[in-house]
């Protein structure tokens, strides 16, 4: 199909030490039926030589762009997206992560959707996945329909209603939002969508079609296990908590107690991991019962769990004394 006047699209891609596969994912870009785009690609000071690897790229084709996040931006995705915004120029944006791949449509398919629905502010559309080079699609469930209030729910408590690649954004829209939070290494997806569905005046579309896949393999699942990387969820968590604190009123904060009681409770898995900065997630803990609503019985069984967990209970009825907490905190939530 012939897009009409042609639009530009931004490909803004962070980078950091994927010179082993970033290839894969630029040459996705480079497959595109829909030829006017630019692939920025903004390197967060990486050791490797992912710029002799985009370089590859760039020297054949301009559309191809490398660049160093600025020393005076914290270093992280978050930065680099931002950086990525600033110097773009195209009317559309789509986020695409260093490790995953664009199927050879997926600008025009989504190009399609904004002639028929001109007023769209964003549209966001399927993701599949592969591994080992097998390719499969996710059992989304059909949210073609849901209202505001559920979206905020699953952006909460999961699965989460869509993450960085899958929405295609409209510039203008885009650009009147307060861009990507640079103090967060994770919950990005999560903080940065909730502050656009909390907009009621929203237009957007979910389309079930998958036009890009996320790439699973061990080194993106085993980083869950490394004391560091579990020590930047606290971390994010944490400034997750405030961010929602200063979002939602007194009235958003008794609407969505039970899912805010969920988003802190499914950090408590990693306390059970040996060598874990267990005294960092105090923070969160004091946090959430200062400023959210909770009874009082869900926090003190909440203030138990965390003290098992940091003072791992040895004895052989440690087990069971987790299970009748588990139950007690279900009970305090209803």
């Amino acid at each position: 199909m012939l897009i009409k006047n042609d639009p530009l699209v931004s490909i803004i891609v962070p980078v950091f030490n994927r010179a082993h596969l970033i290839h894969e994912t630029l040459s996705s870009v480079l497959l595109q039926t829909y030829s006017n785009w630019e692939c920025l690609i903004v390197d967060d000071g990486s050791t490797d030589d992912v710029k002799g690897e985009v370089d590859k790229y760039a020297s054949k084709d301009s559309r191809f762009k490398f660049f160093s996040r600025p020393n005076d931006k914290r270093k992280g995705a978050n930065s680099c997206r931002n950086f990525g915004v600033n110097i773009s120029k195209g009317e559309f944006f789509l986020f695409l992560d260093s490790d995953d791949l664009l199927k050879d449509d997926c600008l025009e398919k989504r190009l399609e959707i904004f002639e028929k629905f001109p007023d769209l502010n964003f549209a966001v559309f399927s993701m599949g996945f592969f591994k080992n080079y097998e390719f499969g699609n996710y059992d989304y469930p059909d949210l073609s329909q849901v209202k505001r209030d559920e979206l905020l729910c699953l952006f909460l408590t999961g699965p989460l209603p869509w993450n960085m690649t899958r929405p295609f954004w409209e510039r203008s829209f885009f650009l009147k939002q307060e861009g990507f939070n640079e103090e967060l290494d994770l919950f990005d997806d999560d903080e940065f969508n909730i502050k656009i569905v909390y907009n009621k005046d929203i237009r957007f579309k979910i389309i079930s079609k998958t036009d890009c896949y996320y790439r699973i393999y061990e080194e993106n699942t085993s980083k869950y296990t490394n004391r560091d990387f579990v020590k930047k969820i606290f971390r994010s968590h944490l400034l997750f908590l405030k961010s929602l604190n200063k979002l939602l009123s007194l009235e958003e904060k008794t609407q969505f107690r039970k899912e805010v009681m969920l988003n802190t409770l499914s950090l408590m898995g990693y306390l059970n991991q040996e060598n874990i900065h267990r005294s960092v997630f105090a923070h969160n803990i004091v946090f959430f019962i200062i400023n959210f609503k909770s009874s009082f019985r869900f926090k003190i069984f909440l203030l138990l769990k965390f003290l098992i967990a940091y003072y791992p209970v040895k004895m052989k009825g440690g087990y069971i004394i987790n299970q009748i907490l588990n139950s007690k905190i279900e009970q305090a939530m209803k």
